[in-house]
């Protein structure tokens, strides 16, 4: 079910390791109301899986799509896939996205 955006880590274009976390979620309203269904002690117990929840669509949100061939030449490049905004359908990031991305990280190390 839905969730919100509770906080934005990181500005636009900053580049971040595949690692770090860009943005905090909080659970949709079903979600809560279902963990709040239960006695005072049942409520408290589920709160740490809701907040575990929570953290795992964080992490599923960090990773973007990318076609098998950006994948390969992001890793190889040292190029973190978050750090890329996807130009194909849906917002994919192909292999041009991470060219251009390693690009402008060669040129940001030159300068």
């Amino acid at each position: 079910s839905a969730g919100r955006l509770t906080k934005i880590l990181k500005a636009v274009g900053a580049v971040v390791g595949s690692e770090e976390c860009l943005a905090e979620f909080e659970a949709g309203e079903n979600e809560t109301e279902g963990s709040a269904d239960g006695a005072g002690q049942d409520a408290d117990e589920s709160q740490p899986s809701s907040a575990s929840s929570t953290t795992s669509s964080s992490a599923a949100a960090m990773t973007p799509s990318a076609s098998p061939s950006a994948r390969k030449l992001a890793e190889e490049s040292s190029i973190a896939l978050a750090s890329i905004v996807g130009t194909g359908k849906n917002g994919l990031i192909n292999k041009e996205d991470v060219l251009q991305a390693v690009a402008r990280a060669q040129q940001i190390g030159s300068e």
